[in-house]
């Protein structure tokens, strides 16, 4: 009873948090992300006040009910069979391919599909991802169309970060001042856009690689399509510095081609996170860039720690521009924070253009959009993992020195863009032929590359999202 209890429990944690059931590849995700998952655990205290209570009262029960009953000890063939039957399931599954667990079912108890998400995982998930597994060569070759183009590309990525909480998508609180009075002074365009994927371990390896597709390995593996590959092979300096930690970014940066980066830096050690004063917003990227010197091609790209939970330690106590009060709710107070991530991300951005445009010597080309989006509350689900409505939508900015034949091409981008897109002018600012490709119908991969958490179609017509299609 304690050990279904506990199962419960977890369980009940994840609904409080992403409004759904644990996924067999959600505990692979956990193992692989523990710290990242307990920093959010840690911000989103009273979502879990309810689990913790109905832990703390059935535990409570339950040392009564023990006190009660006769001190027994069960006998030994009752000890197996219960080991036998927590084990027959995974154990069917490694051999026959069963596919109890593979999706949880909503109308079982919460211990009930933990225990069959867990049986999945392993015997299909664990080998699956350990196991060596042959790819078809992907032979794609970028055209070169300009040799060593004598600009400067700059590309921001933001994290979690949803044009729906910006106010210069129409949000009603003014978030993004400094970027609405940059639209007024420069050659400015923004997008509502679709991000390849739903977390930053996937939406990264696939814009970097240019691919919007099922099936992304072979492309990702063959470096082929590689942005970084790209820009070092024409002539650019290449920069990768990212807000975020090294152990955070472990599991992206051998899917970017790291052997075709000259700069490779990071932020904070996440072990270093919960030191006093140790916490590194992303003003750590405007340090970085005002070092940087832009008198020769550069393809400079900046990562954001952004708005990524916790979301009250993203922006310093400077910029609480939208105060969490006694009156607020749960969902309120978490929504609030964000805003504030917002609100620092648009000063952090003001800064980066201006320094950029104040410095470069050679024509200049600004790039931002984020990685994935993120779910507050909408339908009762929070976080950005699970494919939904919400998650992949994200903002896309685009600024230049003046009004040029580059300007115009994006100036024809429709209200809503994809990330092959954006990648897409990537490949011909660095000069090359793009591949060519429509933002009507899009694939956007869920939070496993290899596919096992599918993936969503939709269908984009008169500038809204018409069509969603779940796939497996």
């Amino acid at each position: 009873m304690s050990l279904l209890l506990i199962i419960s429990f977890v369980q009940m944690c994840h609904l409080a948090w992403f409004g759904n059931f644990i996924h067999p590849t959600r505990i692979y995700l956990f193992f692989r992300e523990y710290a990242e998952t307990f920093q959010t655990l840690m911000s989103i205290g009273r979502l879990l006040i309810a689990p913790i209570v109905i832990l703390i009262c059935s535990s409570i029960l339950l040392y009564f009910i023990s006190t009660i009953l006769p001190d027994q000890k069960p006998f030994l063939f009752w000890k197996v069979l219960v080991l036998l039957s927590l084990i027959y399931a995974p154990i069917r599954t490694l051999v026959n391919g069963n596919e109890y667990g593979k999706q949880p079912d909503i109308n079982n108890l919460g211990y009930s599909n933990l225990y069959a998400s867990f049986s999945y995982f392993l015997g299909k998930t664990l080998p699956f991802k350990l196991s060596e597994r042959p790819y078809e060569a992907d032979t794609f070759k970028f055209q070169k169309i300009k040799k060593n183009p004598q600009v400067n590309i700059v590309l921001v990525v933001g994290e979690s970060l949803r044009y729906q909480n910006m106010s210069l998508f129409g949000y009603d609180r003014e978030t993004t001042p400094l970027l609405k009075a940059i639209s007024k002074e420069r050659p400015f365009i923004y997008r509502k856009a679709v991000a390849a994927g739903v977390q930053t371990d996937v939406a990264l390896p696939l814009f970097f690689n240019n691919y919007m597709k099922k099936n992304p390995m072979p492309v990702i593996l063959s470096q082929n399509r590689c942005l970084f590959k790209a820009a070092k092979e024409n002539g650019f300096e290449t920069s990768f510095l990212s807000a975020q930690s090294r152990p955070g970014m472990k599991h992206i940066i051998n899917y970017l081609c790291p052997k075709f980066i000259d700069h490779l830096n990071f932020g904070t050690d996440e072990k270093k996170e919960s030191e006093p004063g140790q916490v590194r917003q992303d003003d750590l990227l405007v340090e970085r860039i005002k070092a940087q010197n832009f008198d020769k091609p550069q393809f400079y790209v900046l990562h954001q720690r952004g708005s990524h939970t916790p979301f009250e330690s993203r922006y310093p106590k400077a910029f609480n521009n939208f105060p969490v009060v006694s009156s607020d709710n749960t969902k309120d107070s978490i929504i609030k924070h964000y805003d504030n991530s917002v609100y620092f991300t648009d000063f952090v951005l003001s800064e980066i253009i201006k320094e950029l445009y104040s410095k470069s010597k050679l024509p200049t080309y600004f790039v931002f959009v984020s990685d994935h989006g993120q779910t507050l509350g909408e339908d009762g689900a929070w976080g950005h993992i699970n494919l939904n409505t919400q998650v992949f939508k994200i903002p896309f900015i685009f600024i230049s020195d003046k009004k040029d034949e580059v300007y115009n091409q994006v100036e024809k981008f429709p209200d809503f863009i994809s990330h092959k897109t954006a990648s897409n002018l990537i490949v011909s600012l660095l000069g090359y032929k793009a591949e060519e490709t429509s933002d009507e119908n899009q694939y956007i991969t869920g939070a496993d590359l290899d596919g096992l958490e599918g993936g969503m179609r939709i269908k984009i017509t008169n500038s809204e999202i018409v069509e969603f299609e779940r796939v497996d």
